[in-house]
């Protein structure tokens, strides 16, 4: 049995796309745009993350009670996870951070394959 990895599509999280619906295309059709547009711009990174937003988004996520959250933060700079920048105000991730995430996106990805290709057997 060859097994097809297949992952939900994601939009970008930052913009929500409600302006038009798109129809539905069968594979091999063809159609024919009726407007083009070149639009000049840039994108920006979206703002580093404050001290007082990451307490915010730790508590809401149920990570530390208000006793530990000052612990967790030494740790995440002890650990160079992240530096504190920009007049010790925001947190910028660390290469170690970012080495971290990737060990974990592949981690997930292959559990996923997994499971998709071998988890019916297990049911």
């Amino acid at each position: 049995m060859r097994c097809a990895l297949t992952l939900e599509p994601q939009v970008y999280k930052y913009e929500k796309w409600t302006e038009a619906e798109l129809p539905n295309f069968e594979e091999g059709q063809t159609f024919t745009p009726s407007k083009l547009e070149m639009v000049s711009g840039s994108t920006t990174a979206p703002s580093l993350l404050t001290e007082a937003e990451l307490i915010s988004l730790m508590d809401a996520n149920g990570i530390g009670t208000d006793a530990t959250i000052a612990e967790h933060i030494a740790k995440i700079l002890a650990r160079e996870y992240a530096i504190k920048g920009q007049a010790h105000v925001t947190f910028r991730a660390c290469a170690v951070a970012y080495a971290l995430l990737a060990r974990r996106q592949k981690q997930a990805l292959l559990s996923f394959y997994t499971w998709s290709c071998f988890g019916h057997r297990l049911r």
